[in-house]
């Protein structure tokens, strides 16, 4: 049991002493050349004031975002009509 920790203890000095500075200066960096497509698109929608406070009412109640409650509910009617 000695032996595995002064094991452990040589390599974690050996890491603590060591400079990765040096290491990270060998790497070559890499070339992400990756597109990342918007998951989302904004839309402009007219609702009537009452409705919009109702569904910001039912949001509170449910503890999430309105935005968000509305995808919600499209997603679930989409569902349904597919």
């Amino acid at each position: 049991m000695k032996k595995k920790v002064n094991k452990e203890k040589a390599e974690r000095e050996k890491y603590l002493n060591q400079d990765f500075g040096d290491l990270l200066a060998k790497l070559e960096p890499l070339d992400l050349n990756i597109e990342f497509p918007s998951p989302t698109q904004s839309i402009s929608i007219r609702l009537p004031r009452e409705v919009l406070n109702q569904i910001r009412i039912i949001a509170d109640e449910r503890d999430v975002p309105y935005q968000s409650l509305i995808k919600m509910w499209i997603v679930e009617k989409l569902k349904k009509a597919a």
